[in-house]
């Protein structure tokens, strides 16, 4: 039932001769061709009466005979080997751009559903950092990164950069001008989340863009950020159904936010961006929002995920505000579900359908509660 690995080792190394042959053949003397065409035959009956001691001579004399018919013959094998690897590439790109993509949550708007990017300082409570095993364990489990950040000489802050590490976990930099600090994180909870901002009161965000209105002095042995960062939670999205089945309300999707008026992005030179939120309307919905009620049409919202923000249970804290939106054709509204702490289509209005990426389906890492299924 199982080849043996010699069987298999064989079959590959016949069909590599075969695809030389092909390759090779209206350049091949003619002597050269016949021999290496015999050696295949004896080779391929070989392989069928599984005659280890006969594969290994023909082997061998097939290589060398193939080796001294053209220079190219070793090389096909890496070419073979270059050709898998792309084709593998061009697939994982196929299914990234139209089946399944992972997105990362960078706030907390939906929590306590998901998580978002969150920092934790110990500067205050001198708790030190666990040794480098739980400290990676931490990272593998939760997704933790522990983060000391001492000023290594006297110094000044002037200026605040963001950027992405293997195009995907963004991090911070404090420039200094003798030296740079690097943390994981965006600016906001870097620089909120570890205090930072309580002795760099200069820094604001202007544009999109964290900048220090004037240079900021720092000393050698301060610390500049102590604690630990947990990463948002990452999650595949379906990019596939919404060809066939309709948004359904209630579910958690992700949309671009090109062209929608009244979000600025982070960095303008990253062009459109993504929104993680829960889709509470539908197009020809009515939507009201009544503390801590979500109304639709009238009633209050039906669906496990709404109701579930309503109930005022395990850190949900329903709706917040009093605000309506009617979508048209075409138009879906979206909210996150730390309803006190999103910004979404209360304040810069509908979805259009244009933008609608896919469903999150599922939390892949950390392992933390949230992993599985997304409801």
């Amino acid at each position: 039932m199982f080849k043996p690995k010699s069987i298999k080792d064989a079959e590959l190394l016949l069909k590599g001769v075969r695809r030389f042959i092909n390759y090779r053949r209206d350049l091949l003397p003619a002597a050269k061709l016949e021999a290496i065409e015999d050696l295949a035959r004896q080779y391929t009956a070989a392989i069928s009466a599984r005659d280890e001691k006969k594969l290994k001579h023909l082997g061998e004399e097939l290589t060398k005979t193939c080796e001294g018919a053209g220079p190219d013959y070793r090389s096909s094998a890496v070419a073979e080997n270059i050709e898998v690897f792309f084709v593998a590439i061009a697939i994982a790109l196929g299914i990234r751009a139209y089946i399944a993509q992972p997105f990362k949550i960078p706030t907390g708007s939906m929590q306590p559903t998901l998580n978002g990017i969150i920092a934790h300082s110990t500067r205050d409570t001198q708790e030190k950092a666990p040794n480098p095993m739980i400290r990676m364990v931490d990272l593998v489990r939760l997704g933790r990164s522990w983060v000391n950040v001492v000023a290594r000489e006297d110094d000044e802050i002037v200026g605040v950069e963001t950027y992405t590490l293997l195009k995907f976990f963004t991090r911070t930099r404090l420039v200094g001008q003798r030296g740079n600090y690097d943390m994981p994180g965006p600016p906001r909870r870097v620089l909120e989340d570890f205090g930072i901002l309580e002795w760099l009161p200069a820094v604001e965000r202007m544009g999109g863009r964290w900048m220090v209105r004037q240079p900021t002095p720092v000393r050698k042995g301060q610390v500049i950020a102590r604690g630990y960062i947990d990463s948002g939670d990452q999650v595949i999205v379906d990019k596939f159904s919404y060809h066939f089945l309709p948004p359904g309300r209630g579910e958690v999707f992700v949309f671009t936010t090109k062209g929608i008026r009244g979000i600025s992005m982070e960095d303008p030179r990253m062009g459109s961006i993504h929104y993680i939120k829960r889709l509470v309307g539908l197009p020809g919905d009515s939507i009201v929002v009544r503390e801590p009620m979500l109304m639709v049409n009238g009633e209050p919202a039906k669906e496990f995920g709404p109701r579930r923000v309503m109930s005022l249970t395990d850190g949900y804290r329903g709706y917040q505000g009093i605000s309506s939106l009617d979508l048209r054709d075409g138009q879906y509204m979206a909210m996150g579900d730390n309803s006190f702490n999103s910004y979404d289509s209360r304040g810069w209005g509908p979805v259009p359908e244009a933008n609608l990426v896919g469903r999150a389906m599922v939390v892949y890492w950390p392992f933390n509660r949230h992993w599985g299924l997304i409801r």
